[in-house]
C-alpha cells in the first residue's frame, strides 16, 4: 500500500514514540512484505482475513457497496478490542522502522502518503491518522457485536485505496464467540440468557420470512497462524462443516429466515487445532498466554489489560473443545426447547441416578477388599466380568459424550460421570501408564510379602498367580479403552496437523509439522501395542490348546468347566464357594465364585486321560475326563507322538493313553500307596475305604507348603477304612517339617491342580469365571476397537464424509450382534456374568445409535433412548456391587465358622460313608508324633477335622489328681476328638500296615511323652491285651492313672456298645 517514501531515521523520531508505545504484536501489517505501515488497535489485537462468505443473500447488493464487506474474495481487517476495555475503540497506525533514513511527510507515514478511518462508510467522510497517535474514540456499545468502516489509504501517486474493516467483541464476556446476522433488519442473533448458556438465538423478522440472511461467528482467539483455535460450523454435529476458521477470526453462512413456525439449527464447535501449527509462528503472531486467552493481555502505558472473563478460561482452559448451538426462528415462533440441546431434566437426572449406583458400587468395592483383607481372601475375581463389562461400557459412553461432535443428549448424560475416565490423550495415557505402575509395584510388594512370609528358599516355588503379568494383564483390559482413544485421539489428530500444515506452507506460509508426526509416532505406537498383545494372547492360548498342553474339565462338586494344565506343579486349595443364594440362584455357588488360593508346591503330576470320542482335538468346548493323574515322565516328543508310541487313537478310541485302567492303577492315583500292595488286598483295602478318597483321586507329594492362616482353607485329605481326615492348609507345614526327608502324599481332585499356563502370566484367559478362553483377547479386542471409534469420531466427521456412515454402522451393528450372540456362546460360566456383558456391549450399541441419531436435534425418542441406554449400563453396574457384597459376607462367614475353610462345603462328599448303613460323624483328629521323630524335646499335636465310623469319645485326667484319686472326665469342646499317631494317617499302606489301617481301636492314649492306640485283638497290641497296653505305656508309678483310663473306657463302651473309640488324654493343669 505504501511505497516510495522517505522518512527520518529511528533515532530522530525517539521522542515522539515515546508518547505512545503499541505492542506490534497486537498490530498487523497492511500490505506485502515490502510495506512500512502497520495498523493496531488500542487495547486489543487486529488480524488480516478474507472475508468469512463466498456469496451474497439472492436477490440483494452488498450494504456495503463496492466495499466487497464480508466477501472472500476481499481482505478485511478485522479487530478485537479487549474485554476489559471502554465503549471506545482507538486505533493507531505506525510506521515500521528499518533503521532508513526517510521523509516522514506531513502525517509521519512518508511523502504524501496519507492513512485514513471512514467511520460511517455510507458517506466519504474520513478521519485521518498521524503516525503513532492514538486516534479518536469509536463507539461499539456492548449490545454491537460489531461494527463495519472502512480504512482508506492514499499513496503519494494519488491512488486510493480502500480497506474493509470490522470492529468485533463477545456482546457476553463469558463466552469465547458470537454470533451475528450481517442485516439486523432482517435478523438478529443474541446468547441465551441462561447462566452457562451454550446456544445462540436467532430471530428473524416477520416481513423476512423467507428471506435469506448472512450471518457471521466471530471468533478472536482463532485468528492467525499461531492460533491453538479453529471454528467449525455444521448443519449437526456430525455433518460436514459449511463454514470454518482456519488462521481466521470468523466463519459466515447464509440462511432462510424460518417459515410456518419452523426453526434451522447448526452447532458452531470450537476446537483445539494441532499444536504443530502453532510451534513455529512468527512472533508478531505468537500467544504470550495460556489456552483461550484470545484477547491476549497487552501492556498500554504500563497498564495490564484483561482478556475473556476468568470464569469461563476456568470452565473450558483444559477443554480440547467447546459446543455452541445456533438456532435461527421466525419472530413470532415458540423457540424449541432447549432439552434438546443442553439436555432435559430426564437425562440429567439420569445421568446422576447412574452415578448414584456408581457411587454405591465404588464404595462395595472398597468396603469388600477392606473386609477380605481384615477377615479372610474371599473370591476376589467373582465381580470381574460385571465390573470389566460394567467400566468399559461406562469409558465408552463418556468418551463418546465428550467428544466435540457429541449431540447435546449424550454431553449431559456424561456430565455427571466425567470423573470417570480421563479424556484429554496425555492424561489419558498418565493416567493408564501411572495404574498399570501401580498394579506393577503392589504386585512387587505381593511377592516381597511372600517371600518374607515363606522364607527366602520359598522364590524357588513362587506361586504361578505372583508371576509377572498375571496382575497386569487383568489391569490392562481396564484401562485398554481409554488408552486406545488416547491413541486414536493422538493419531488422527497429528494427521490432521500434517494437513492443514501443508495447506498453510502450499499458501506460503512456513509451518512445521513436526508436531503432528510425534503425535502419530505416539499414537500408533499405542495402538499397535494394545492390538499386538491381543492378537500375541490369542495366538499363544490357540497354540497351547491345539498342543493340548492345556485341558478342560468339570470342577467336581461346582458349576462350570475350568481348564488345568496338562502337566501341574502347584496345588491349590479346595474350591469353597458362598453357595445358593435365595436372590442371585447359583451365581454365588459357580465356580467363578469359588474360592482356591495356592497352598503347597508339588511333584510333577499329568494327565494320562484321552478326550471324549468324536470331539475334535484341540477345540475349547472338549471336555475331559477329570483323570487318571500319575507322574509326570519329562520327554521331547510331542503330544501326537506320545500318542502313536503308546497306543492313543487320535479319532477317539478307547484304548485311553497307553495305561491301565485296572483296579490296582486307580488305588494308585487315589493314594500313591497301593503300588506296593498286592493286587488283592489292594482291591480289599480300596473297597473300604470312603466316598471322601474315591472322589478325590489325585495323589498330590508337597515339596514345599506355603504359610496359611489358622483357619485357612482345605488343602487335601487322608484316609482310612474307618476315618477320613481334612488336612487345613496350616497344617502342612508343620507336617512337612515332621517329614522332612519324603514328601506329604495327600489326596486332592482336579479342581485343586495348577500350572505354570493357566494359573501364571496367562491367566487372565483361564479364570474360573470363563468357559471360553479367547473371551480375555477377544474382550481387549473390542474395547481397542470401541476407543479407536470414540476417539476418531471428530475425524470422522470432519474428514470421512463418505465412509463415516459405514464406520457409524458397522459399531453399532457389530456390538449389537455381539451382545445378542454372549448369551448362545457363553464366553462366562454363569448367565448372569453373561447378561452383564451382552447389557454393556447393548448399552455401547445403543450409545453409538443416540449419537447418530439425536445430530438432528430431535426430541423424539429421548426419554426411551436415553432411558434404554442408562437401564442396559446399569445393569453390569449393579451386579459388580451386588457381588462386593456377596464376597464380603463369604469371608465374614468363613471367619466366624470353627472349622477351617468350611471343611464341609469345601470337601465332596465328607461325612459319606462306602456302607450307607452306617453314619459318620464329625470329629476332631489330635494328631501326634513323638519327639524323636522331628529331634525336639517334646511331641508335635496337630488338630485335624475328621469323619469317623467309630463313636469317638474326649476325656480327660487332669493332674494333679483329686485326694481320691484320679478321675476321667468328659473335655470341653463342641466336636468330640480323637487321638491318633501320625504315621497311622500319612505312612502309605503296606502290606505290613494294611490290617491295623483297617482296624478299628476301641481307645487311645494320650500324653506329653506320646500316643497309643488300644485294639480289642491282642496281636495289634503286639500279643496284649488292650488293658495289659494300657498298663504298659504308663507304667508301674502311674497304676492309678492306668486304672482310671481302663474304668472310663469300659463305662464308655457298655455305654455306647463296640462302636466307641475313647480317647483318655492327660493334662498337667500346674
Amino acid at each position: 500500500l505504501f511505497r516510495g517514501a522517505v522518512a527520518p531515521p529511528a533515532d530522530q523520531r525517539q521522542a515522539s514514540d515515546k508518547q505512545f508505545s503499541v505492542d506490534m504484536r497486537s498490530a498487523i501489517l497492511l500490505s506485502d512484505k515490502s510495506s512500512e505501515v502497520a495498523l493496531g488497535i488500542v487495547k486489543g489485537r487486529c488480524y488480516r482475513a478474507r472475508g468469512p462468505l463466498t456469496r451474497l443473500p439472492r436477490g440483494e447488493a452488498a450494504a456495503e457497496g463496492s466495499l466487497q464487506f464480508w466477501s472472500s474474495a476481499k481482505e478485511h481487517v478485522v479487530c478485537f478490542p479487549s474485554s476489559g476495555s471502554s465503549s471506545d475503540v482507538h486505533f493507531v497506525a505506525t510506521l515500521r522502522d528499518h533503521g532508513q533514513a526517510i521523509d516522514e511527510g506531513e502525517f509521519g507515514f512518508g511523502l504524501g502518503v496519507q492513512v485514513s478511518l471512514r467511520p460511517d462508510i455510507e458517506t466519504n467522510a474520513v478521519w485521518p491518522l498521524q503516525a503513532s497517535v492514538e486516534s479518536l474514540g469509536l463507539e461499539l456499545n456492548k449490545d454491537q457485536a460489531f461494527r463495519t468502516l472502512a480504512l482508506r489509504a492514499t499513496k503519494a501517486d494519488g491512488e486510493v485505496d480502500d480497506v474493509p474493516l470490522v470492529i468485533a467483541r463477545p456482546r457476553e464476556q463469558s463466552a469465547p464467540i458470537d454470533v451475528q446476522a450481517v442485516n439486523q433488519s432482517l435478523a438478529s442473533c443474541m446468547l441465551e440468557p441462561v447462566a452457562g448458556a451454550s446456544r445462540f438465538i436467532c430471530i428473524g423478522r416477520p416481513e423476512a420470512l423467507g428471506k435469506e440472511v448472512q450471518i457471521i461467528a466471530f471468533c478472536g482467539l482463532c485468528g492467525g497462524q499461531a492460533s491453538e483455535w479453529e471454528l467449525s460450523v455444521a448443519q449437526n454435529s456430525g455433518s460436514e462443516a459449511l463454514a470454518s476458521t482456519f488462521s481466521a477470526p470468523w466463519a459466515g453462512w447464509v440462511a432462510t429466515v424460518p417459515q410456518d413456525g419452523g426453526h434451522q439449527q447448526w452447532t458452531a464447535t470450537l476446537r483445539r487445532r494441532s499444536r504443530s501449527l502453532t510451534s513455529h509462528a512468527g512472533a508478531e503472531e505468537q500467544r504470550s498466554e495460556g489456552v483461550l486467552r484470545h484477547f491476549t493481555s497487552r501492556r498500554l502505558g504500563g497498564t495490564p489489560t484483561k482478556s475473556i472473563a476468568n470464569e469461563v478460561l476456568e470452565a473450558v482452559e483444559d477443554a480440547d473443545a467447546h459446543t455452541f448451538e445456533v438456532i435461527f426462528v421466525a419472530g413470532d415462533a415458540q423457540l424449541p426447547s432447549s432439552d434438546a440441546f443442553v439436555g432435559s431434566d430426564f437425562v440429567r437426572t439420569a445421568g446422576l441416578g447412574l452415578q448414584t449406583v456408581i457411587v454405591f458400587t465404588l464404595i462395595a468395592v472398597v468396603g469388600a477388599s477392606s473386609v477380605a483383607v481384615k477377615f479372610l481372601p474371599g473370591p476376589v475375581f467373582a465381580g470381574l466380568p460385571s465390573a470389566s463389562a460394567a467400566l468399559g461400557a461406562l469409558q465408552f459412553l463418556i468418551l463418546l459424550g465428550s467428544s466435540e461432535v457429541a449431540p447435546p443428549q449424550l454431553r449431559v448424560l456424561q456430565e455427571p460421570l466425567a470423573w470417570l475416565v480421563p479424556t484429554e490423550p496425555g492424561t489419558a495415557v498418565s493416567f493408564g501408564l501411572i495404574v498399570l505402575i501401580a498394579v506393577a509395584i503392589l504386585h512387587g510388594l505381593a511377592v516381597l510379602q511372600h517371600l518374607a512370609k515363606n522364607g527366602k528358599s520359598s522364590g524357588e516355588f513362587l506361586p504361578h498367580g505372583l508371576l509377572f503379568g498375571a496382575w497386569e494383564l487383568r489391569v490392562l483390559s481396564l484401562v485398554a479403552l481409554p488408552l486406545a482413544a488416547a491413541g486414536s485421539k493422538l493419531a488422527t489428530r497429528g494427521y490432521s496437523g500434517i494437513t492443514a500444515a501443508q495447506a498453510a506452507t502450499d499458501e506460503g506460509g512456513p509451518v512445521s509439522s513436526e508436531g503432528g508426526i510425534s503425535e502419530i509416532i505416539l499414537g500408533s505406537v499405542l495402538l499397535t501395542g494394545l492390538l499386538a498383545v491381543s492378537i500375541g494372547i490369542w495366538s499363544r492360548v490357540a497354540s497351547l490348546l491345539a498342543e493340548e498342553r492345556v485341558v478342560a474339565v468339570e470342577l467336581p462338586d461346582h458349576e462350570g468347566t475350568i481348564f488345568v494344565d496338562r502337566v501341574c506343579d502347584q496345588l491349590r486349595a479346595m474350591p469353597v464357594a458362598p453357595g445358593h443364594s435365595p436372590l442371585f440362584g447359583t451365581w454365588s455357588a459357580s465356580s467363578g465364585w469359588c474360592c482356591a488360593p495356592a497352598v503347597a508346591a508339588i511333584r510333577e503330576v499329568e494327565h494320562t486321560g484321552q478326550p471324549p470320542f468324536g470331539i475334535g482335538v484341540g477345540s475349547w468346548r472338549t471336555i475331559w475326563p477329570d483323570g487318571p493323574w500319575g507322574a509326570h515322565k519329562p520327554t521331547n516328543k510331542t503330544p501326537d507322538e506320545v500318542a502313536a508310541a503308546e497306543g492313543f487313537n487320535r479319532s477317539g478310541s478307547s484304548l485311553g493313553y497307553g495305561r491301565s485302567t485296572s483296579t490296582l492303577s486307580k488305588g494308585f492315583s487315589r493314594g500313591g500307596s497301593m503300588a506296593s500292595l498286592p493286587d488283592e488286598g489292594a482291591a480289599l483295602y480300596e473297597s473300604g475305604l470312603s466316598p471322601v478318597v474315591a472322589s478325590h483321586s489325585v495323589t498330590a507329594q508337597v515339596r514345599f507348603a506355603y504359610k496359611s492362616s489358622e483357619k485357612g482353607p482345605i488343602a487335601g485329605v487322608v484316609g482310612l477304612p474307618w476315618l477320613d481326615a481334612a488336612l487345613p492348609a496350616n497344617t502342612l507345614r508343620i507336617l512337612q517339617f515332621i517329614y522332612r526327608e519324603d514328601d506329604i502324599k495327600l489326596c486332592a481332585h482336579v479342581g485343586q491342580l495348577s500350572g505354570p499356563l493357566t494359573s501364571g502370566r496367562l491367566s487372565a484367559c483361564f479364570d474360573w469365571h470363563d468357559r471360553c478362553p479367547y473371551r480375555w483377547p477377544g474382550d481387549l479386542f473390542m474395547k481397542l476397537s470401541l476407543g479407536v471409534y470414540a476417539g476418531a469420531l471428530p475425524f470422522i466427521a470432519s474428514t470421512l464424509h463418505s465412509s463415516g456412515s459405514i464406520i457409524h454402522a458397522t459399531i453399532i451393528l457389530g456390538t449389537l450382534l455381539f451382545a445378542l450372540a454372549a448369551p448362545i456362546i457363553r464366553p462366562h460360566v454363569h448367565a448372569l456374568d453373561n447378561l452383564a456383558l451382552s447389557s454393556a456391549l447393548a448399552s455401547v450399541a445403543v450409545g453409538a445409535a443416540c449419537g447418530q441419531y439425536f445430530l438432528d436435534q430431535t426430541l423424539v425418542g429421548t426419554r426411551a433412548l436415553v432411558g434404554t441406554l442408562v437401564v442396559l449400563a446399569a445393569i453390569p453396574v449393579g451386579l459388580s456391587a451386588a457381588s462386593c457384597i456377596l464376597v464380603a459376607l463369604f469371608a465374614r462367614r468363613l471367619w466366624k465358622q470353627e472349622r477351617p475353610a468350611s471343611t464341609e462345603d469345601a470337601v465332596k462328599e465328607w461325612g459319606s460313608s462306602a456302607n450307607e448303613a452306617y453314619d459318620r460323624i464329625l470329629a476332631t483328629a489330635i494328631v501326634t508324633t513323638p519327639a524323636e521323630k522331628h529331634g525336639l524335646n517334646q511331641q508335635l499335636r496337630v488338630d485335624l477335622p475328621v469323619s469317623t465310623l467309630a463313636m469317638p469319645v474326649h476325656m480327660q485326667i487332669k493332674l494333679p489328681s483329686a485326694p481320691s484319686g484320679p478321675r476321667a472326665l468328659p473335655a470341653d469342646g463342641r466336636f468330640p476328638a480323637l487321638s491318633l499317631p501320625a504315621d497311622l494317617l500319612l505312612v502309605p499302606a503296606g502290606p505290613a500296615t494294611y490290617e491295623p489301617k483297617t482296624e478299628r481301636p476301641c481307645g487311645a492314649l494320650l500324653t506329653t511323652g506320646g500316643v497309643r492306640l488300644l485294639y480289642e485283638k491282642s496281636s495289634y497290641n503286639d500279643g496284649l491285651t488292650w488293658q495289659e497296653s494300657v498298663h504298659q505305656f504308663f507304667g508301674q508309678q502311674h497304676r492309678e492313672l492306668a486304672q482310671a483310663a481302663i474304668r472310663a473306657i469300659q463305662e464308655r463302651g457298655s455305654r455306647h456298645g463296640n462302636d466307641t473309640l475313647v480317647s483318655i488324654e492327660v493334662v498337667d493343669s500346674m
